[in-house]
């Protein structure tokens, strides 16, 4: 573990942006102990300078190689030419090695290997012999989980995930060229980077004619396209990263209740618990989720964590199914049943005002005493009947009397033979709009 950790260089990198992923380890070359009166940063120092002189020292062998390369060519031609023979033929004599290849002289290492090989190989292991399906499946696991972080652990430096990166876009390319050549399709593929410290080499590879519906579809190149593309990625990452602490701690909360309901598939309300965790969860449903909690994290309600990085790992691997429910081993629910066994049930605490009276209790009508007298009992007193809603005309017959002018006045040339017409007399009429005779009428 601790060769794993020094591997990872200070530099931002995927794998610590990501600290739930585990690391490829590196390979490293067995280091040398000190001599004697040796120091660090010496041994650092003379390391370099041998470094330099042997890098320089293969750049002029590499030139007098390539030199030498170009002078075997010219003469190659010049004897195919006196000759009348085609240039690759006579090449091809020349390179041509015999049936009978010379063989590798034994070293020490070879010796050790075959040493090795045949201590192994005398006779069976026992213990390997006649496995139980649960050893079986351990040996089949631990498989599985070394393929696994090969596949999709996170590589422990910048110069490793550059190569990575290349290495399968190159061979991405190689494959939709085959495929198009053997079926017919059309396909294309871009890569951008997600952080704007990695050091991968964008790019984009795609199929022949490809490239036109780019221009004509979209209106730009592909490499346009590409650009915009990984512009979007670095600036989602890092609005991802602005967060608010408030909203990290909902959305983990929300994330682990859908896993845990999830996983139980059942219909009714399933709350989790983080204070009874090992009874009301681990016990009950055989379930959990802290074996894959993220590491330095403290297991609890995401509530209580109030250290950003800390959201941060939590949501993350929530996000990614790193932090996930699994079901439980039957080795880990039988230590759990003997963890339960020995332990006592939590208590619930106690509220402060217990045995007074809550503010905002509802105070309830004293019962009818069996011996009290029905007459003087105001419970025994029969309730009051609800009458019957009133009617429109009833209300308005209560209301005072008003009077409503009339909205025109006809003005005519006989006014004495019209009567109240044109005099402005006004008739009183009732709340409910009708009218009423008035003493004037009347008489």
């Amino acid at each position: 573990m601790d060769a794993e950790n020094n591997s990872v260089d200070l530099t931002a990198t995927h794998a610590l942006r990501n600290p739930l992923k585990e690391i490829i380890p590196p390979r490293q070359n067995p280091k040398k102990p000190l001599a004697a009166g040796e120091t660090p940063e010496a041994v650092k120092n003379a390391t370099a300078l041998r470094l330099k002189e042997s890098r320089k020292a293969a750049a002029l062998l590499k030139a007098d190689l390539q030199e030498l390369e170009r002078q075997q060519l010219e003469a190659l031609r010049k004897i195919a030419d006196t000759h009348g023979h085609k240039f690759d033929h006579v090449e091809k004599q020349y390179k041509r090695s015999s049936l009978y290849g010379k063989k590798r002289a034994p070293n020490l290492q070879n010796a050790l290997i075959h040493a090795k090989a045949k201590e192994l190989n005398k006779e069976e292991d026992p213990d390997m012999q006649d496995l139980d399906p649960e050893a079986e499946e351990a040996y089949i696991q631990a498989l599985e989980e070394k393929r696994d972080l090969k596949q999709r652990g996170a590589r422990a430096n910048n110069k490793a995930a550059t190569l990575d990166a290349t290495t399968v876009m190159a061979r991405v390319s190689e494959e939709f060229e085959g495929l198009s050549h053997r079926v017919g399709s059309a396909a294309f593929s871009i890569l951008a980077r997600t952080h704007v410290n990695d050091t991968i080499v964008p790019g984009w590879t795609c199929t022949e004619g490809t490239l036109d519906f780019f221009t004509e579809v979209l209106g730009m190149p592909i490499a346009e396209v590409a650009r915009k593309y990984e512009l979007y990625m670095c600036a989602r990452a890092g609005a991802a990263r602005r967060m608010t602490a408030a909203a990290t701690q909902k959305e983990c909360t929300r994330l682990i209740a859908a896993g845990l309901a999830k996983m139980v598939g059942r219909n009714e309300k399933v709350e989790m618990s983080y204070a009874n965790y090992d009874r009301d969860i681990r016990g009950k449903f055989n379930i959990q989720i802290h074996k894959s909690w993220p590491l330095g994290v403290k297991f609890t309600t995401p509530s209580g964590i109030g250290k950003a990085s800390d959201l941060r790992a939590l949501h993350e691997g929530l996000v990614t199914g790193e932090c996930c429910w699994k079901k439980m081993d039957p080795e880990e629910i039988a230590e759990l049943k003997v963890k339960l066994s020995a332990m006592k049930p939590k208590e619930r605490q106690e509220r402060s005002d217990k045995g007074g009276v809550r503010a905002g209790t509802r105070k309830k009508r004293p019962r009818a005493d069996e011996n009290s007298d029905p007459a003087t009992s105001e419970v025994a007193q029969p309730a009051a009947k609800r009458g019957k809603r009133k009617t429109k005309a009833q209300v308005a017959a209560t209301l005072p009397l008003t009077y409503k002018s009339r909205e025109t006045i006809e003005d005519t040339d006989d006014e004495e033979d019209s009567g109240d017409v044109g005099r402005g007399v006004v008739e009183p009429v009732n709340a409910s709009g009708g009218a009423t005779q008035s003493s004037a009428g009347s008489a």
